[in-house]
């Protein structure tokens, strides 16, 4: 047996039921709070690749025959050197639409977006669904666990 004596806290994944009652409250979102929350679902990725995600970051490769996000530092800043990456678009965002919003834009996804509003926003949107902060090891689950709930699944 071992005694874990770390006092940094980490991002918590989301459970399976909370996600669940977080994709039943965010369908029925109308613009970026809908599309936001899905692709950190779907894909994985932080919330500032997400805001300044442009009309031709989204691409078709056809050997593959499948669309994908691409983040690259040409949109804005990334977090590091190997955050540039492909990331397969999943079949539920394309039946919901996402395609369709993409060619609705102009050039910016989300023109006038900043993190922090997606920070205040799903804040009360986690509270009003009953989803704590914290977790009983002071882990913390915020916008940013859809990452690790994504990484976890993927897993």
């Amino acid at each position: 047996m071992k005694l874990k004596l770390d006092n940094s806290k980490t991002y918590e994944p989301f459970t399976n039921d909370e996600i669940s009652k977080i994709f039943f409250a965010i369908k029925t979102e109308v613009g970026w709070k809908m599309w936001v929350s899905l692709i950190a679902m779907y894909a994985g990725a932080r919330r500032s690749e997400i805001v300044q995600l442009r009309a031709q970051d989204i691409k078709y490769d056809s050997d593959s025959e499948r669309y994908y996000i691409l983040i690259t530092e040409l949109a804005g800043s990334v977090k590091t050197e190997n955050a540039t990456r492909q990331i397969p678009i999943h079949e539920v965002l394309i039946s919901m639409g996402f395609l369709n919003f993409v060619n609705e834009c102009d050039e910016r996804l989300f023109p006038s977006l900043k993190p922090d509003a997606v920070t205040k926003w799903f804040t009360k949107l986690r509270e009003k669904l009953g989803i704590n902060r914290v977790d009983d090891y002071g882990n913390k689950k915020v916008f940013h666990s859809f990452r690790h709930s994504f990484i976890t699944s993927s897993r």
